[in-house]
């Protein structure tokens, strides 16, 4: 029997040694009244990072979060094979627009992480160097390839995604950063499983 779970979202940013309310580049979406097949249940989380001289502004990163949210729920099929469309649709803009400036010396990358929970069920893309960890009650799991750190989204016409699946329960947390402190580690965060957001924020900050 599967279960639906409450989401709580924590987003953690410092910047010049303050706390920051905003996270740029995160986003989250409940399903629309119109979704496409198999997408009614899936609860959308898209964190972008742009990495680069050439960033995309407040404005153009909310936009660009808002058509692939929408571009998601309106692809009917596997969670997998909608993420990995919207994805390969993002490379492609970034590679325009990067080709389009190439010129100046200036481009952008994205490092992206893209999950999906439906129900009890974490589906997690990853491109470039998107770092994530799973802690449950039975331990701490690691996604990341280090092999792909720095290629990003928009460098090439040919994406280097990464997909994880993993049940989800009461408790669990996923942590997400693309660039995850070397404090960070399967051992370190072990004991977060359970924590009050509180407790968590300070064993975080």
């Amino acid at each position: 029997m599967t279960t639906s779970l409450d989401l709580v979202l924590l987003p953690l940013v410092r910047h010049a040694g303050k706390d920051r309310p905003k996270l740029p580049g995160l986003y989250t979406s409940s399903p629309p009244r119109r979704a496409a097949r198999g997408r009614s249940s899936d609860r959308l989380f898209i964190y972008l990072s742009m990495e680069g001289n050439a960033p995309l502004s407040p404005k153009e990163l909310d936009k660009l979060l808002d058509h692939m949210a929408t571009q998601y729920y309106k692809t009917s099929g596997s969670s997998t094979a909608a993420m990995r469309s919207v994805a390969e649709t993002l490379n492609e803009l970034l590679l325009k627009r990067n080709l389009n400036s190439a010129s100046r010396g200036r481009q952008a990358i994205g490092m992206l992480a893209m999950g999906v929970v439906r129900f009890n069920h974490l589906y997690l893309l990853q491109s470039g160097s998107s770092h994530a960890y799973l802690v449950t009650v039975d331990g701490t799991r690691e996604f990341y390839d280090p092999g792909s750190t720095g290629r990003g989204l928009g460098l090439s016409r040919a994406t280097n995604l990464r997909f994880h699946q993993s049940e989800l329960n009461q408790g669990d947390v996923l942590l997400v950063s693309p660039n995850s402190p070397m404090s960070w580690n399967t051992t370190t965060l072990r004991n977060m499983h359970g924590l009050s957001l509180g407790d968590l924020y300070r064993r975080l900050s």
